[in-house]
């Protein structure tokens, strides 16, 4: 990426790329130069605010990605990827304020993409801080569901059911869970 966008290219597509590069490397002086040029010249680009999040999470300063990734988000609140990276950020801050809303984001974000592992764990981490463990152990099996770790899937579908009230929607999702995990696990065997 470098070496086809050297810094001599001062277009926008080549200080993004390098952006992300840098932030690989990592070299999170000059990924956070690059991103903030690109933003003093669109501060309302969401793809440009959450790469300054990335990079504040990357740099140990979550409780500072907050704001980027918020303000992402009220621009393109139909992102689940920057929904999934504002609520980890949030519980990221290990602040009990934040873990509503880091689970409101991350239910949010799942709603529109249901098969992200990353938003699975993140919103389990926010219901077992809320202290909804029934809820837990099913975004644990949803996790393992979208892995195709049927087996995992299933043990946390069970775990859900025995802590989730009989009848539920929740309930019944952990039954389907169970039940589709199980009659996939002799098909993994041939």
């Amino acid at each position: 990426t470098l070496r086809q966008y050297p810094e001599t290219d001062t277009s926008k597509p080549a200080r993004y790329a390098r952006a992300m590069a840098y932030l690989k490397l990592p070299d999170m002086a000059k990924a956070q130069s690059e991103i903030a040029s690109l933003l003093a010249e669109e501060p309302e680009n969401p793809y440009f605010l959450e790469m300054m999040g990335d990079i504040k999470v990357q740099l140990n300063k979550v409780a500072d990605a907050i704001e980027p990734y918020q303000h992402a988000v009220h621009i393109l609140p139909d992102a689940p990827l920057i929904r999934v990276s504002l609520g980890s950020a949030l519980l990221g801050t290990e602040n009990p304020k934040y873990v509503p809303l880091a689970r409101e984001q991350l239910e949010t974000s799942l709603q529109m993409e249901n098969d992200n592992p990353l938003a699975w764990y993140e919103l389990a981490e926010a219901y077992n801080r809320l202290g909804l463990a029934g809820k837990a152990e099913l975004a644990t099996a949803e996790r393992y569901f979208a892995m195709d770790a049927y087996p995992q899937a299933m043990q946390f579908a069970y775990r859900a059911q025995r802590q989730l009230a009989g009848g539920t929607t929740e309930w019944q999702r952990a039954n389907d869970i169970a039940a589709i995990a199980q009659a996939q696990i002799p098909n993994r065997r041939n």
